[in-house]
């Protein structure tokens, strides 16, 4: 998280005027970024203080972490049925699909849907989470976006997508988890940002600019305390991806947004929420898987989070040229699996430039029982400065 922060610090700088020339300038700029990282440690520091820690208000609403939470009739024993897991990944836009219509500005909102069927049907109702991996936007001063699963059955469900305004999506990309049911052990929801009647400040969009005296004014933080659709056991584990956003560029050079979850306990758990100051976004949102590795004893699950982005990585190839660029990432479990598992890869943030067509795909490639390889792909003349990627992988 430190070095993300500090990633993002510079790269609002980037983007913000300057972006032909710290392209033309790509080594010149990796020397001045490692003689800032001694001056803004401190800065940043506290800033990740910022981003870990509660507000008074969510420290108030947050509940803390003991089984004494837990309602007595809620029983918790340890699981050993290994439930069913199917992963799927779809990405459609207007080159495959003729009657594709959310690239059209329209007083309406425009839809695109799809339906999705398992491999197997499942024993029960399964719950499905649906989270962006791929777009394409159209260069713009709007980026507005939803995906959704509708009309859930043990067949399969509809994938819905969406824009409204002056959003002109060419393309999105999901990835989908269909699970069967394991009350209070796995679970999945949406959380809305801002929560009805809460102050959003990241809607102000305040002009900043990256300087030694405010080396972190240019990004906008912001917690809130969402709660599980069911009591969970114990303390789960939480991950987090973007299912729908509506920012507005605001006059830009650049798009940022990040989601990530705080804490959590059996109740609930933090999102932690940030963009680029001078962006403004009106509404977000998150899908979230939430499980309790100890408790599901029959499956191994692990997820994790990776951060990736030119200053970090001299590999990383996304944020110039032209045609198609693959930037790939390494992957190892921490717990080895049995076998192969199921993985899925989705969106937790970006930085990217407005000048041009946003256009991203993640996916997970080479899946093996000790990792997977991240392959991130742009197109054309697109330029991405940084990404957010989160994974889940899921025991066959």
């Amino acid at each position: 998280t430190l070095r993300q922060t500090m990633s993002h610090s510079k790269n609002y700088g980037a983007c913000e005027g300057t972006t032909q020339h710290l392209t033309d300038n790509r080594s010149s700029l990796r020397r001045t970024s490692k003689i800032l990282f001694a001056f803004l440690g401190a800065s940043c520091v506290l800033l990740l203080v910022a981003l870990t820690t509660t507000s008074h208000e969510a420290e108030t609403e947050m509940l803390t972490t003991s089984s004494e939470l837990l309602p007595a009739h809620i029983a918790c024993p340890t699981y050993t049925k290994v439930p069913v897991v199917e992963i799927g990944r779809e990405m459609h836009g207007s080159e495959d699909v003729k009657s594709w219509t959310l690239n059209k500005v329209s007083s309406k909102t425009r839809q695109y849907v799809q339906e999705i069927k398992f491999k197997k049907h499942f024993p029960t109702i399964p719950k499905v989470s649906v989270i962006i991996s791929g777009i394409d936007f159209e260069h713009g001063p709007d980026y507005f976006v939803k995906v959704h699963a509708q009309k859930v059955t043990q067949k399969g469900f509809e994938l819905l997508a969406e824009a409204w305004g002056q959003s002109l999506v060419n393309a999105v990309g999901v990835d989908w988890i269909a699970f069967e049911p394991v009350p209070h052990l796995l679970d999945t929801g949406l959380v809305d940002f801002p929560k009805k009647g809460a102050v959003n400040r990241l809607s102000v969009g305040k002009p900043t600019k990256i300087s030694f005296a405010n080396p972190n004014g240019q990004w906008e933080h912001q917690h809130e305390t969402s709660r599980f659709s069911e009591t969970m056991c114990g303390t789960p584990e939480v991950a987090v991806g973007l299912s729908g956003i509506e920012l507005h560029r605001n006059g830009g050079s650049s798009a940022g947004f990040a989601t990530q979850p705080a804490l959590s306990d059996s109740q609930g758990f933090q999102v932690a929420w940030a963009a680029q100051a001078r962006n403004k976004i009106s509404w977000a949102q998150s899908a979230y898987i939430s499980y309790d590795a100890l408790k599901l004893a029959g499956m191994l699950v692990q997820h994790g989070k990776v951060f990736v982005g030119y200053l970090t990585d001299e590999s990383f190839n996304l944020f110039e040229g032209m045609g198609r660029r693959v930037y790939q990432y390494s992957v190892h479990f921490e717990q080895e699996f049995k076998k192969p598992p199921v993985v899925s890869t989705f969106l937790g943030g970006f930085d990217l430039s407005c000048s041009v067509n946003a256009r991203l795909q993640i996916k997970a490639k080479h899946i093996t029982t000790t990792g997977f390889t991240i392959h991130v792909a742009s197109w054309d003349d697109s330029r991405t400065y940084s990404i957010s990627v989160g994974w889940v992988a899921f025991q066959q």
